[in-house]
């Protein structure tokens, strides 16, 4: 079988949209940059925006996200899919060579948590993001606490610390504005916890040109913010959460018309935050057919990646390797996750339970934040390791083990850089081109699953052929190449001003 590189998978992703619908031109012209506005001058707010425009339609999903109306919640749209891509391969850009639309932006991005130092792979990916948003001009990074960041990194990423106590607490900011949905996808909670992010900004002085907005808890904030600066709204789809919720709530047993409202409303919510977006940047293409948008919508499919070259270097596994008590000859099985994430956890209890018990001789490494409390004579839960790459080193075979979740899985990608066997379920392979046999091992059942994790790790030969492979398509995902797909994107967003 053969497996496809990210550029073929954009290819035949923007081969089938065009089948679906009439593609709309992509705008090629670029403003002069001498024209562009100063960014520490004020809009007129009597300008119109061309977004502004566009609303004299009847009241649809989007108009509810963002006001403080209490009346309706929003539905579906039936809208026909249309895109503009700003590039077919993403990796084909330099990044000393930016283009002139998109120079000296203002852009502010809106972080549901603390993104800086990344523990977690969603965590990752805004701060790779931020990293290329800063080759633009200014990026302003709004988390609850940005102390680390601007120490490290002041001159990079500017940070506004959201002043919203919802926020601090997992509890608030995911559990409770989840039950909420159960009553409504626009509901008072919502409206109140978005309207303390907003007020963050009433001092600020500062301007906008893009807001991005980078969870469903941030959508009705940013899509204020944006229209308060007159600035291009851009949504990072990381998920289609609707789906994760689903999943969560089945798990713990949430009466079905209790789940199947909240699920339905996640995911009015979520499309009406696509109809009021000027672009949309989803993660895989998997994720985007679960949506429809405008035809005047900029949209793009930008895989999540790796530190390729970090994890290429094989950090210092001897070192890993005595801090964590481990001997010379165990065979080793990692999985790396955050452990506050259901789907982890729930992984967690796979591996403890299922695969440890068939498999006495192997030692399983569960690597992460909050480490899961299950048991086992051969199950390892050390926490968060700083050295990944080190840990990745020393493994003989990594594991996704997952039941639930989507979106792509930056373990997985973290796996392939370091040239590790792998052995996955179906939830593990969403929005890669892995091939099963060739690039991993792809099993349903616990039984066959611990089947191949004992025959990869009893076969050199087996385990060298699928370590050479995961490395070839590792290397097609290194951040660096990956984030240039935001130059278009954003130049595109430009240059409709």
């Amino acid at each position: 079988m053969t497996t496809h590189s990210p550029r073929d998978m954009t290819i035949h992703f923007t081969q089938h949209l065009r089948r679906l619908a009439p593609r709309r031109q992509i705008r090629t012209e670029q403003r002069d940059p001498d024209e562009r506005r100063d960014p520490n001058e004020r809009r007129d707010p009597n300008e119109q925006h061309d977004r502004t425009e566009r609303r004299e339609e009847p009241l649809s999903a989007s108009e509810t996200i963002g006001g403080d109306d209490e009346a309706g919640s929003p539905s579906t749209s039936t809208a026909v899919p249309g895109s503009a891509f700003g590039r077919v391969n993403p990796g084909d850009a330099s990044s000393s060579d930016i283009d002139p639309a998109v120079e000296d932006a203002n852009i502010l991005q809106l972080a549901r948590g603390d993104v800086y130092p990344p523990s977690n792979g969603g965590e990752v990916r805004i701060w790779n993001t931020s990293k290329k948003f800063a080759d633009f001009g200014t990026v302003w990074l709004s988390q609850p606490s940005g102390e680390a960041i601007q120490r490290e990194h002041e001159q990079e990423v500017r940070v506004v610390d959201t002043d919203n106590p919802f926020l601090d607490f997992k509890t608030s900011a995911i559990y409770v504005w989840n039950a909420m949905l159960g009553l409504s996808a626009d509901n008072g909670f919502d409206r109140l916890q978005s309207r303390e992010t907003v007020s963050t900004f009433s001092g600020l002085d500062a301007e906008f040109d893009i807001v991005c907005c980078e969870a469903p808890q941030m959508l009705r904030a940013s899509k204020r913010l944006a229209d308060e600066y007159d600035a291009k709204l851009l949504l990072n789809k990381h998920n289609a959460v609707f789906e994760l919720l689903d999943q969560q709530l089945e798990l713990r047993s949430v009466p079905g018309v209790v789940r199947r409202r909240a699920v339905r409303n996640l995911r009015q919510f979520e499309q009406a935050g696509i109809d009021a977006a000027d672009g949309v940047v989803f993660q895989s293409a998997d994720d985007l057919e679960r949506f429809t948008w405008s035809d005047d919508t900029v949209v793009s499919v930008i895989p999540n990646g790796t530190d390729f070259h970090s994890i290429d270097e094989g950090g210092n596994p001897e070192a890993v390797r005595e801090e964590l008590g481990l001997g010379g000859a165990e065979r080793i099985c990692v999985f790396v996750g955050a452990f506050d994430y259901d789907p982890n956890e729930v992984a967690a209890n796979v591996i403890a339970d299922e695969l440890a018990p068939a498999l006495p001789d192997v030692e399983f490494l569960l690597v992460g934040r909050d480490p899961p409390d299950v048991e086992g004579e051969n199950v390892r839960t050390p926490g968060f390791v700083e050295d990944l790459p080190g840990v990745l080193s020393l493994a003989d075979v990594a594991i996704c083990p997952l039941t639930m979740g989507s979106g792509t899985k930056l373990k997985m990608l973290d796996y392939l850089a370091a040239g590790l066997p792998i052995v996955t379920t179906d939830v593990g392979t969403q929005g890669l081109p892995l091939e099963d046999g060739e690039t991993a091992l792809v099993r349903n059942s616990w039984d066959e699953f611990a089947s191949a994790i004992e025959a990869v790790v009893e076969s050199e030969q087996r385990q060298a052929a699928l370590a050479a492979n995961a490395k070839r398509l590792g290397e097609e995902y290194a951040w660096e190449s990956l984030m240039e797909g935001y130059e278009p994107v954003v130049a595109e967003l430009l240059s409709e001003e």
